[in-house]
Parts: structure tokens; sequence; C-alpha cells
């Protein structure tokens, strides 16, 4: 996020998860003699050091190491680490976040690499001041980033397909009724939310529909304000890009087929993410088959694992199985939560556990490069 940017989600929703519930976010703030208010929004670079905070305080020997490739071996896997180790392990658990996963339309990714980014690239957005960009794109990356370049002084537009930004609704609203034909109403938002368990019981069909409808977090109520000064090009379909002059043409078309084109210096795609195992090169191809897919993503159980027998996928993996909540920090109560308690279950079960390196204890949180 460039910085001086908010979070979507305010205090009473950005708290990470450990076991007692004892160090959530109003207590981070505490401790520093910050305020805290349940309905505010919270500072990116507060959410940073609050992550810090956390992972020193409850993983203080966080192994942040490369693994290269991960492999089925027998009842288990193999892991080959950047330097060439070997780790064995009966159970791993795939937690990749979303980096990885930038979609950027096929119309855009022809194009040399100093016309086009993603908002993903952003952190600082320096590299872009002073030029003349187009964001494309409705959510909050969007908003955010030409919120940044505005401020910095470049000229900014927002291109759009869709008529209007979906906010979040303001606290105190009263939430209306589910609609799963509309699966982007605030109730069913709200449904994945509170019950993964019970969207994991949903058709196969229903749960494709409201993942696909919910690519990205809705925008901040307090966000409203952000965009008056910014110009949107709503209702307007890219679909072609090519360089002209050291310039972007950007071909638009209307709902009534009307062609317009602009003609930007930089063209950043907020196109949000879209999970796909087959990116996650670090798995073995043979392994790879394993996997039962549904639009991409693995399928799982109701505890998070896949048809291969101890591998497991959370975050924006699991978002498929378990709804739109999988990709934000919320979901990782009940994540973590479910998953915790069947791994200490299956572990208990087992006889004859697999080697590991020796003096190493029988869990470990190991990085992986993204190319």
């Amino acid at each position: 996020m460039p910085p001086g940017m908010s979070l979507q989600s305010d205090g009473a929703s950005s708290s990470l998860s450990d076991p007692a519930a004892s160090f959530p976010l109003r207590r981070f703030h505490e401790e520093r003699g910050l305020p805290f208010k349940v309905a505010a929004p919270i500072a990116s670079e507060t959410f940073v050091a609050y992550g810090h905070a956390f992972q020193d305080r409850f993983v203080p020997g966080l192994e942040q190491r490369d693994v290269m490739a991960i492999s089925r071996e027998g009842d288990g896997y193999r892991l080959t680490l950047l330097d060439g180790e070997i780790v064995r392990a009966a159970k791993v658990v795939v937690a990749v976040g979303m980096h990885r996963f930038r979609n950027v339309p096929p119309f855009l990714r022809e194009l040399p690499g100093r016309y086009v980014s993603h908002s993903a690239d952003y952190g600082p957005v320096d590299a872009l001041l002073g030029r003349e960009v187009v964001v494309v794109g409705s959510g909050a990356s969007a908003i955010d980033l030409a919120a940044a370049l505005l401020g910095g002084g470049s000229n900014v537009s927002i291109v759009m397909r869709q008529s209007e930004i979906a906010f979040q609704d303001p606290p105190g609203r009263p939430a209306r009724l589910p609609n799963f034909r509309n699966p982007g109403s605030g109730w069913t938002s709200k449904f994945c939310a509170v019950a993964p368990h019970l969207f994991h019981m949903l058709p196969e069909r229903t749960r494709r529909n409201i993942v696909a409808s919910r690519p990205g977090a809705a925008l901040a109520w307090f966000m409203r304000d952000v965009i008056d000064d910014i110009p949107i090009i709503s209702q307007h379909t890219p679909l072609r890009a090519e360089v002209r002059d050291n310039r972007v043409q950007l071909q638009l078309v209307s709902p009534d087929g009307t062609v317009t084109y602009m003609w930007p210096d930089h063209i950043v795609a907020a196109t949000g993410y879209r999970a796909d195992v087959a990116r996650l090169d670090f798995i073995d191809p043979a392994l790879m088959e394993q996997l039962r897919t549904v639009d991409s993503a693995p399928v799982l159980s109701r505890d998070f694992e896949s048809s291969s027998r101890g591998l497991y996928f959370i975050g924006p993996m699991a978002a498929m199985s378990f709804g739109p909540v999988m990709r934000s920090v919320y979901g990782a109560a009940f994540t973590v939560r479910r998953l915790s308690e069947h791994l200490v279950r299956s572990s208990a079960a087992r006889v004859a556990p697999l080697p590991l390196r020796m003096g190493q204890a029988s869990s470990h949180i190991f990085s992986s490069p993204v190319r």
C-alpha cells in the first residue's frame, strides 16, 4: 500500500489471531500509548508495526528461508531449501498469501514493463509521480493508488467497467437480508465472514458464484470523499493497449459500442488477484497432478486438507472452499483454530513420525520466492 493509506478494515476486524486472543490490535495500541477506535481506519504503517510486534511475541524463532521445491516422498513430503538442504515432513501447510497471484488482463500483458505495472508493485509510488497515469480497476487498490498519485502531483484517472464504486456499509447501518443471487450484498459478506464452515457446505455452484463476485475488498466507507477529485471513466471496458510515440494508446469501449482512446504514460492494473495453484512453481509436477481443483483452486476438506493427504492450503487458496474471507486477516481466526485442532488430533494418531533434521522441532515456517 502507498504510504499514508489506511486499511479497508477497521479496528474491530484487523486483529491477528493468537490462541488466547491476548494481543489484539487494541492491546498493541494501548501498550504504545496510541489512540484506538473500533470503527476508525487503521493506518497501514501502524498495522505493519503491529504485525512485527505480533511475530516477535509469538513466533520469535521464525526461520526465513526459501523453499524451492516440495515433492511427495513415501507417506510424507520432501522440501528442498534454497541452499540445497532437505527437510522432510509428514504434513505441509502452504500459506503463500496474495502476491504471486497478481492478475493482469491479457490486453496489458504484452506491454513493456516501463508502461504497465500491477497495484501489488506499490508501496511508494515515487516512480510514477509527475506522470500521466491510468489506473484500471474499481477496488480498494485502485482508489488507494489513485489518491496517492493525485497527492503527489500526477495526472491520474480511473477506468472501470462498473457503473459505480462499491463501498462497505458504515458502522451502525442495519444489515440487509441475505441474497445469494446477489452475492455482493452486505449480509452475504457478513455470512461469509462469520460462517466459513457453513460456506464450505454450500453447493459448488453457489460457492463459485460468491467467490467470483467478490474479487477483492470493498472500499471502506471513509474513502468516499477521497474520490471526489479523481476523474473516473465508468462503464468503459479497456480492449487494447499498445505503445505509440513513447505513450500508451488505450482503447476503451462503452456499453453502446462507442470507442474512445486515452494516451497515458503508464497504466496500473489494479485488477486484483486470481488464486491459481499452477502458479506455485515450487510444487513438484507429479504432486501437482494429484491435486483436485475447482477454477484453478485446490479442493479442500473441512480441515483445509487437499486431495494429497497431508498437504494443506490456507489463505487465498482456500477461498473457493471457505469463502472470500479467507483472503483477509479476519479469516485467519477460523483457519488457525480449525487447522491446528486437526493437526494436533492427526499428529497424536501417528505411530511412526517421519525423521526430521537433528535437534529441530517438529514444525517450521519457511518462505517461498516470488518469481
